[in-house]
């Protein structure tokens, strides 16, 4: 966090920004970079806040099931890391495959 957003990093302060996360992460994913990471729970600024769900569990299995809706399938690594006693939940995302490109399948939102 201490390094702030760039290409392959992001911060969004709140799981309502699910959905954009998760088309930036895409975005990464495609990119140059081949890999990137969306923190939930940090403000743009790098500071902390905490995701607002207290159930971390079903937080992370909703993340997990709309990048389902990835084709192909996006593979996501889902961590919960506490900084300042805030609940701060990491989602990356790496290349797997040269020449792969992901999209959404669905028409409708993440």
């Amino acid at each position: 966090m201490a390094l702030g957003e760039g290409q392959r990093i992001e911060f969004k302060p709140s799981l309502a920004q699910l959905d954009p996360g998760l088309r930036s992460l895409c975005g990464m994913v495609n990119a140059d970079a081949s890999h990137g990471a969306i923190l939930f729970g940090v403000s743009d600024k790098g500071v902390p806040v905490g995701v607002e769900d207290a159930n971390l569990d079903r937080s992370q299995k909703k993340i997990f099931d709309k990048g389902k809706k990835f084709d192909p399938r996006l593979p996501l690594d889902i961590r919960v890391c506490f900084r300042d006693d805030k609940a701060v939940i990491v989602v990356g995302a790496a290349r797997v495959a040269d020449g792969c490109t992901w999209a959404r399948r669905a028409r409708h939102p993440l």
